[in-house]
């Protein structure tokens, strides 16, 4: 709701981070991700974590909603052991999950 985001705002820039990473499901509708980025825009987001990476039948959905908002990836997570299954984010990550598919 918007009092909390307010709050979290007020937060944020008293707390003055060098990175802020927007945590996104690789599971979720392109429209969806969309959506939760616009949210959050006004934290001026430095890039994404995307998630359920494991999970998902295919990356389209979040590969579509990141470009159309110039959000990049900074990491996935391809399981429940954090920090064993973070993974930092490069091109050829990115490509060997999309061949997964």
């Amino acid at each position: 709701n918007l009092e909390d985001m307010s709050s979290l705002l007020e937060y944020h820039k008293s707390a003055a981070p060098d990175l802020r990473l927007l945590v996104l499901s690789a599971t979720n509708s392109e429209k969806t991700t969309i959506n939760t980025i616009d949210k959050f825009v006004d934290f001026g987001l430095s890039s994404c974590i995307v998630t359920k990476v494991d999970e998902a039948i295919g990356l389209g959905n979040i590969i579509s909603a990141l470009s159309k908002k110039s959000l990049p990836i900074s990491y996935f997570t391809n399981g429940t052991k954090i920090p064993d299954d973070l993974e930092l984010a490069n091109s050829e990550k990115l490509y060997a999950y999309l061949l997964v598919v």
